[in-house]
């Protein structure tokens, strides 16, 4: 449960660019009321077994306090209630302390919960211009323009008034040294980042919300640090489509990604479960099946942010031939010089 739970929040950008937020919604209720039932179920039962015992012991000596009573031996009966009392104050301290340390977590977690109740209250708050209907379908047939693009962290200026376009087919690499703004661009441009970030998007010269649903179903991601869901490979390509997978073209996309290992002879997904946090994969595993993800979904453009750092040298030029013959929209960035003959467009950031 934990292990879920914890793929979903590393997972919280693809889930947004893929639009899966309602399955795995519903995903983490089931998992959070399990987890509840779960604790609450353990928490109980140790609990009625040490009441149990404690009901017995008070049953015997309250008859014990009643014999006293009938006995007239008034030394005997002020014993008896100093024994009584003695054993309720026993009892009060455990409750006592419990009730202090209940306390200290509540306290613990309570900017936590202003915190939480403070970003609710933002996002309720915020305006999003809907330059798009989210019922109506962008076209995407000429380039995507960024105009005035403006970054900044403090004194120091990433994008002054920058310009950038992507054409339609064509594939963009995106090179510079870290801090030049690569990464910060593809958030952008996914509207996964706006903050210390003001410019326009259009596409096909018409002003777009890069907020908005039907802007992101153009996009498919392979960002730099790959998390994958504690589940099968099938369900890692086809993400948050468990019901619906098309076994068949899985099996094409993952020998496009040489990824044979994964097939069976005869032509099939082999049941393999990636264990958490793909402890049981290699990093070049890993971002070949985050590359799989986004041709899956058959998606107009494909982002990728330094997709074959954890690949050797074979297996990424293989990769990155197969990907490119493909007829896609590709932005691709990367610190990598080498790449620079595969690709229409280079743009170099300092």
């Amino acid at each position: 449960l934990f292990s879920n739970l914890k793929s979903i929040i590393l997972n919280l950008d693809i889930i947004k660019i893929y639009l899966k937020q309602d399955y795995f919604k519903n995903l983490s209720k089931s998992n959070i009321s399990k987890l509840i039932s779960a604790t609450i179920n353990n928490s109980m039962a140790g609990r009625f077994a040490r009441v149990s015992i404690e009901f017995v012991i008070v049953f015997f000596a309250c008859i014990y306090f009643l014999i006293a009573k009938n006995i007239e031996s008034i030394q005997f009966a002020l014993n008896t209630h100093t024994i009584v009392f003695f054993i309720s104050c026993a009892r009060l301290v455990p409750s006592l302390s419990r009730i202090n340390i209940h306390f200290n977590k509540i306290h613990f977690i309570l900017p936590a919960i202003k915190k939480i109740t403070s970003y609710k209250n933002d996002l309720k708050n915020q305006k999003i211009s809907k330059t798009f209907d989210d019922k109506k379908h962008i076209e995407f047939n000429q380039s995507i323009q960024i105009n005035n693009l403006n970054l900044a962290y403090g004194q120091n200026t990433i994008f002054k008034d920058r310009n950038f376009e992507f054409e339609k087919n064509k594939k963009t690499l995106i090179l510079g040294p870290s801090g030049s703004g690569k990464t910060s661009l593809i958030s952008f441009i996914l509207g996964l980042n706006l903050e210390n970030m003001t410019g326009d998007i259009l596409i096909d010269n018409v002003k777009v919300d890069n907020n908005s649903k039907n802007w992101l179903k153009l996009f498919g991601y392979i960002p730099q640090e790959i998390f994958l869901l504690n589940t099968s490979v099938a369900e890692n390509i086809a993400f948050g489509e468990v019901k619906d997978i098309d076994y068949s073209r899985v099996v094409k996309i993952l020998r496009m990604m040489n990824l044979d290992n994964f097939v069976s002879s005869n032509n099939t997904v082999i049941d393999y479960k990636i264990e958490e946090g793909g402890e049981n994969l290699s990093g070049g595993e890993k971002q070949r099946i985050a590359i799989a993800r986004a041709l899956y979904f058959n998606k107009e453009i494909i982002v990728m942010d330094e997709p074959t750092s954890a690949l050797d040298r074979t297996n990424s030029n293989k990769i990155m031939s197969d990907i490119l013959k493909l007829n896609k929209t590709f932005i691709v960035i990367s610190h990598d010089y080498s790449l620079q003959t595969s690709f229409d467009k280079v743009v170099k950031l300092s």
